[in-house]
């Protein structure tokens, strides 16, 4: 008999998120991102999200063990941006059993139908901004720092329960030194270059950093698909935690006149550190991200072009190439070995030429999956 239970002490948090340690104990890829964290973003106290937002998380036991794991979300910011009744589920984990996912989903589909949703979509991270997408295509590595992994099988369960293809997101790889394309060399060499600077980004101010990025991020991504827009204060609480994984040199604004128009962010894959000590439960638990650079920061050689982020106004000006140029010549000189992009948008037709141009290729793809909810008669 499978037994649903809510989660709803810190301790019920903690064993939420350590189900993981259990279910991929012999999976050479999986990384946990620092469990600290993701226990506050079950929080309500702790995590900016709830301010427009309510979630609540289940345990799927059976003969008394942890079988699987989901969080249900529901963003009233989303809703009323996009006219929609939709609840996000997240956060899942689940033995290879059809039984206990069904279960599961049965659960949280109760729970959106008492709030009158009227249709599923995910997984995410509580919503957008804080990550989302199943891993579907590229089980052949391990995941970059901040980007999602799970087990093969979830796309068949979720298949099985109704659920199809929403959105895809990509991952583009990059080994070794990349191709200079000479549409950029052009560009950044016109007169048009001198009315260009850049800066880093300055860890001393970080909150006056952080509300530049949110308002950079806002005004940028307002036409993203599924964007959701974000205050200053739900940002920094997120800048809080990136900021352990953050190089500064890898952090760039961009200035048109002495106006910033928008920035790009690197970060070095940190989760080659975890597990080169083997994903640590308990220090992850107690000493937050600070393990995962501290002393190791020489051994890693790859990193993730997470966001590069132009205000709208200046999306068709040609001044995003000045961003990306900037990457690849601080790139080349970083020491990496490695880049991925992501997430990319499937039907994002500007960025993905480029990516290929450079030498990248396509190496993951992560998928937003949906269903209506049929309403009791």
């Amino acid at each position: 008999m499978i037994e649903i239970r809510k989660v709803t002490s810190n301790q019920e948090r903690r064993q939420f998120f350590e189900f993981s340690y259990k279910l991929y104990k012999d999976d050479p890829y999986w990384v946990s991102w620092p469990i600290g964290a993701l226990v506050e973003m079950l929080e309500p106290t702790k995590c900016g999200f709830y301010t427009h937002g309510v979630a609540e998380a289940w345990l799927a036991y059976r003969n008394g063990k942890i079988v699987g794991r989901i969080v249900g979300s529901i963003d009233r910011t989303y809703n009323q941006a996009y006219a929609e009744q939709t609840a996000f589920f997240g956060f899942y984990e689940c033995i290879n059993d059809p039984d206990v996912a069904k279960t599961l989903f049965g659960r949280f589909e109760e729970w959106a139908k008492s709030h009158d949703m009227n249709r599923l979509q995910g997984p995410y991270a509580l919503n957008l901004n804080y990550g989302a997408g199943m891993l579907i295509e590229g089980f052949d590595d391990a995941p970059y720092v901040g980007m999602p992994y799970n087990l093969p099988y979830y796309k068949d369960q979720l298949e099985s329960l109704g659920f199809s293809k929403v959105k895809d997101f990509y991952a583009f790889r990059l080994r070794g030194v990349p191709v200079l394309p000479r549409s950029l060399e052009r560009l950044v060499k016109s007169d048009i270059s001198k009315r260009v600077t850049y800066r880093e980004l300055n860890l001393r101010n970080l909150r006056e950093e952080s509300d530049l990025v949110c308002d950079l991020y806002n005004d940028g991504f307002q036409e993203h698909w599924g964007h959701v827009r974000i205050d200053r204060s739900e940002f920094y609480q997120m800048a809080l935690y990136w900021v352990e994984f953050v190089d500064p040199r890898l952090f760039v604004f961009a200035f048109f006149d002495g106006d910033p128009i928008g920035f790009f962010m690197v970060v070095p894959d940190a989760f080659q550190v975890l597990r080169a000590i083997g994903n640590p439960v308990g220090l992850m638990l107690y000493l937050g991200q600070r393990i995962l650079t501290l002393g190791h920061q020489k051994s890693i050689t790859r990193c993730r072009f997470d966001t590069v982020c132009l205000r709208k106004k200046y999306q068709r000006s040609g001044l995003g190439s000045f961003l990306y140029w900037q990457f690849l010549q601080r790139y080349l000189d970083s020491g990496f070995t490695e880049v991925e992009f992501s997430p990319t948008l499937e039907d994002n037709s500007m960025i993905q030429p480029l990516m290929v141009r450079m030498g990248a290729q396509r190496s993951k793809v992560y998928r937003i999956f949906g269903r209506a909810l049929e309403r009791d008669k």
